[in-house]
């Protein structure tokens, strides 16, 4: 921000004022079966699209479809209710806000 001018020094000035409106979130789909995900997938609340996934993939070791998508700030704390849709399948999604989906004490580990 020193450099006397930039593209997009107006845009990253008003985010360091206000902050971002959008934030990147983890989720994972209640599903018994891994679900393929297609590209920019709708993150739905209560009939409302919030945002789209960016990505996805079956997480092996939670045994569940995890993705990543953009949701605006003011809609991160919904309980879970939220829905994502993928090949015209619903499925309920649960947001994980500190991402980290992995097994840290290794205690599901199977010998």
């Amino acid at each position: 921000m020193t450099k006397e001018d930039f593209i997009g020094k107006e845009a990253l000035e008003k985010v360091k004022k206000n902050g971002a409106g959008i934030k990147l979130c983890t989720f994972t789909l209640e599903s018994d079966l891994p679900v393929m995900l297609q590209t920019s997938a709708p993150i739905i609340y209560k009939g409302e699209v919030l945002g789209v996934t960016t990505s996805g993939g079956y997480g092996y070791t939670i045994g569940k479809t995890i993705c990543y998508g953009y949701i605006p700030v003011e809609h991160l704390d919904h309980c879970n209710q939220y829905e994502i849709e993928t090949y015209k399948k619903t499925y309920k999604a649960q947001i994980h806000k500190n991402r980290a989906l992995y097994d840290p004490k290794r205690e599901k580990i199977l010998i």
